[in-house]
Order: C-alpha cells, then sequence, then structure tokens
C-alpha cells in the first residue's frame, strides 16, 4: 500500500538489551539516578536499530512506574555510548530481536 502511493519504506531490524541497573526517582521524580537492581516496574534498556541501507542508530530508554502511571523517557545515543552501556548488560534477560 505505501509503496504504491510513492511512500518511501525501509526494512530494519532492532536489538533490544536490557540492563542490570535501573533507574531510581526522587519522591518528587525531577530526575534519575541509574543506581537500583532492574525490575519489571524500573527498568532500563539501549535499543541498537539497524537498517538494510546500512545505517544503524542507538537509542537508551528508561521506564519507571511510579505506582500510578509509567513513564519513559528515551533518547539518541553514539555507538560509543551504546558500547559503553552493553557492559551493564543483565545477564538474566536475553535480549530481544525485533523484525
Amino acid at each position: 500500500v505505501f509503496s504504491q502511493n510513492g511512500v518511501r519504506t525501509s526494512t530494519f531490524r532492532a536489538s533490544k538489551t536490557f540492563l542490570k541497573h535501573a533507574p531510581q526517582r526522587d519522591t518528587a521524580m525531577s530526575y534519575a539516578l541509574p543506581q537500583s537492581p532492574s525490575s519489571y516496574s524500573n527498568h532500563a534498556y539501549v535499543r541498537k536499530r539497524i537498517s538494510e541501507e546500512g545505517s544503524d542508530s542507538y537509542q537508551y530508554s528508561e521506564v519507571i512506574f511510579d505506582g500510578n502511571e509509567r513513564h519513559e523517557r528515551k533518547r539518541r545515543i553514539s555507538k560509543r555510548e551504546y558500547e559503553l552501556y552493553l557492559r551493564d548488560a543483565d545477564p538474566e534477560r536475553s535480549p530481544v530481536e525485533q523484525a
């Protein structure tokens, strides 16, 4: 449908790696510190997106549940930052491959 209407598309793969340390908010939720063990409610991960054209992009994400709401913060990171975050990969959680 997209191609028939002149919309360019691209195919990509993504890999999501969960980190051992999760963001921790203060009571006012004004900032995050990655110092508590990762859990379902509070976790962080890095994502690598690989396109067929050969351009990769990287993202760091934090997910925080404060009891009432789920908060998510994402930001693009460099390849170097991505590789540094991988040092903190959670060995108990398998990377998630997305296509």
